[in-house]
């Protein structure tokens, strides 16, 4: 790479990562601030309107500048703005759900107990097909989704209940969610009618309301099957067991719990990269039923390495540069503190529970701190124990 194209490439990192900082400070002040999220997210706004246009960073322009500027900029331009807003506010409301979720499953986990109901407690076999999940799994994968519905429901449809209410906290952030989401939507609708290269080529959906973020805490988790099960067959290739019975469930979850932070690094992965090496369920199957094997041709996205004793999961070769990359821009990667202390406490004994206590003492600043991927690993892992990690991504059943 020649001079000036390392120094062009250095400032657009620097440039992002003054960006995902923006994202990042103002979705914890969504939280921390309920009731001032209009002056939040207008003070978001300018910020990421001064950050992707040049013009306006050597200056302090006024409100009405900054908005015609926004107006008056290319769709690309106010999508990635828009899309700024809408990341930090989601986020802000996953970590709200993720952490009653935790708090929901935490006595389950210092008991040593299973997170995966008696068949007679299980929900209905369809519950979590639909919009986002449109065509049910098979087997082990099936109750592996069955019972993450279980345990998202419940503080994914109390949050939505309760926040209708106007008197409630976080009224004002799910409200401001869903017109962001809007005005995320109409950008997107822009970019197909004109047939910008760049056009958005998901679902554009006409509305979405506030149980529409139920659904999407279940895609979060599908989402999170995908490393497990990629961490699945690195151990099981490592230890070469592809189709021999024998107990592997909890070996794995513990390789699985002492790597959270590698488990997280598909979600730094392009889409459009991701897309070619793994055979996500919502791509592959939106129109046709699914295999009983969904991830049997997932190419190596993790690795075992180290000895037998002391396993430790890494990225495959053709991945490593996830290690040394840019963090994504994901909610998912976005770390929170809970405004109270009990969802603070509730995220310090989350990661004690999974053998990964932070050593964080209460007058820490960053004490309770925990990102929605960490709270998913953990869980997924302990519900994959009784479930996915019993039965082979290559194709026999695992017994243990």
């Amino acid at each position: 790479m020649v001079k000036g194209d390392e120094n062009r490439s250095h400032g657009l990192s620097a440039q992002r990562n003054d960006r995902h900082r923006i994202i990042e400070i103002a979705s914890q002040g969504f939280l921390d601030r309920p009731d001032q999220v209009a002056a939040e997210n207008r003070n978001l706004f300018r910020s990421l309107v001064m950050d992707a246009i040049p013009a306006l960073r050597s200056g302090t322009p006024k409100g009405e500048d900054v908005e015609e500027w926004y107006v008056n900029s290319p769709v690309e331009k106010r999508l990635l703005i828009a899309r700024g807003q809408q990341q930090a506010l989601r986020s802000a409301l996953t970590h709200a759900v993720l952490i009653e979720l935790a708090s929901d499953i935490l006595p389950i986990l210092e008991s040593g107990e299973s997170l995966v109901p008696p068949t007679g407690e299980m929900p209905r076999d369809d519950e979590y097909v639909g919009d986002v999940i449109r065509v049910p799994y098979f087997g082990e994968y099936h109750r592996f989704m069955l019972a993450g519905v279980r345990w998202i429901q419940r503080p994914s449809f109390d949050l939505i209940e309760s926040v209708k209410n106007p008197d409630h906290p976080y009224h004002r952030l799910l409200v401001t969610a869903h017109s962001i989401q809007l005005t995320v939507r109409s950008a997107r609708a822009e970019q197909h009618d004109t047939r910008s290269r760049t056009a958005y080529q998901g679902t554009i959906r006409a509305h979405e309301d506030l149980a529409a973020y139920r659904p999407l805490f279940l895609a979060n988790l599908q989402d999170m099957m995908i490393p497990l099960i990629a961490a699945q067959k690195a151990y099981l290739s490592r230890r070469h067991v592809e189709d021999k019975r024998s107990p592997q469930s909890k070996e794995i979850v513990r390789l699985v719990l002492a790597n959270l932070g590698t488990l997280s690094l598909p979600a730094l992965m392009k889409r459009e990269a991701a897309l070619k090496v793994i055979p996500h369920p919502v791509i592959q199957y939106a129109e046709r039923p699914m295999e009983d094997k969904p991830f049997a041709s997932m190419r190596p996205l993790l690795v075992a390495v180290g000895d037998v004793e002391g396993l430790r999961l890494a990225p495959a070769p053709e991945f490593a540069y996830l290690q040394s990359a840019r963090r994504s821009f994901c909610a998912g990667l976005i770390a929170h503190r809970s405004s109270d202390l009990r969802g603070r406490e509730t995220a310090e004994k989350l990661l004690s529970a999974a053998g990964a206590p932070s050593g964080r003492s209460p007058g820490d600043p960053d004490y309770g701190k925990i990102d929605p991927i960490t709270i998913l690993g953990i869980v997924g892992a302990h519900i994959a124990r009784d479930t996915i990690f019993r039965e082979s991504p290559f194709g026999t059943l695992i017994s243990g």
